[in-house]
C-alpha cells in the first residue's frame, strides 16, 4: 500500500500497476501497442509530425516522433514523446517518455533517479535489472553524458530511468536542460536506439 501511494503521489502522470507484461503499464495514460488513432485523428497525427519534424534528433528515419502536452501534471513537465514506425499506418506506439528538468541540477537528478529505481525494482519484479552510463550521442562535442537505469521484460521490451547531463558547449548552442526521462520502449525500438539510430 505505502509503494502503490508513492506512485500515484509521485508519477502523477503514471497509471502503474504490478503486472508482468509491460503492455499492462501507461504512462500519462498511454500503453505500448496501442494505436494513437485512439486518441487522434490521422490528420492531427500527420499536423504534429511536420512540427516535431526539426527536432526529430536520429539520422535513421524507421520512427514518426510526437510530442503532445502532458495531461496530468506532477512529477513530469511539459511535452511527453511518443514514437511509431512510418510505415505502421495504425500508429502503434513504439515508445513513450516523459521529461523532468534538473537544469544544472543534475546531482538531483541522480538522487530522484536512484529512489525511483528502488520502487522500479518493486513494480517491475520479474524484470532484469541493468545500469549504463556514457557520453550521449547527441553531443558532438563528446561532453554531454547519461546514466540509465533499465528493467528489461522477457519479451525484449524495456522500462528505465535516464538522466541526461549536458555539456556546456552543448547546451549553449542548443539551450538545453539537464533532465530525467522515465519511458517504456518495445524491444524493436530499444535495440533501434542502441546503434541503427545514430547510422
Amino acid at each position: 500500500m505505502r509503494l502503490l501511494l508513492f506512485l500515484i503521489l509521485t508519477f502523477s502522470c503514471h497509471s502503474f500497476t504490478k503486472a508482468d507484461d509491460i503492455k499492462d503499464f501507461q504512462i500519462d495514460g498511454y500503453s505500448l501497442n496501442e494505436s494513437l488513432l485512439n486518441y487522434y485523428s490521422k490528420e492531427d497525427l500527420k499536423a504534429n509530425w511536420k512540427h516535431e519534424k526539426n527536432g526529430y534528433g536520429f539520422k535513421s528515419k524507421k520512427y514518426f516522433k510526437f510530442a503532445f502536452e502532458i495531461k496530468d501534471r506532477g512529477l513530469y513537465e511539459r511535452n511527453i514523446i511518443i514514437y511509431t514506425l512510418r510505415k505502421d499506418k495504425k500508429y502503434k506506439i513504439q515508445s513513450i517518455t516523459a521529461f523532468a528538468y534538473y537544469p544544472n541540477k543534475i546531482d538531483k537528478c541522480y538522487d530522484v533517479q536512484l529512489t525511483l529505481s528502488k520502487d522500479f525494482e518493486t513494480v517491475f519484479p520479474n524484470t532484469k535489472k541493468e545500469i549504463f552510463e556514457y557520453n550521449n550521442k547527441h553531443d558532438p562535442h563528446g561532453q554531454s553524458t547519461e546514466k540509465d537505469i533499465i528493467f528489461i521484460f522477457d519479451d525484449g521490451s524495456e522500462a528505465g530511468i535516464a538522466c541526461l547531463d549536458w555539456g556546456k558547449k552543448y547546451t549553449k548552442q542548443n539551450n538545453s536542460e539537464d533532465h530525467m526521462q522515465v519511458f517504456l520502449d518495445t524491444k524493436g525500438y530499444a535495440d533501434w536506439l542502441k546503434g541503427p539510430a545514430y547510422k
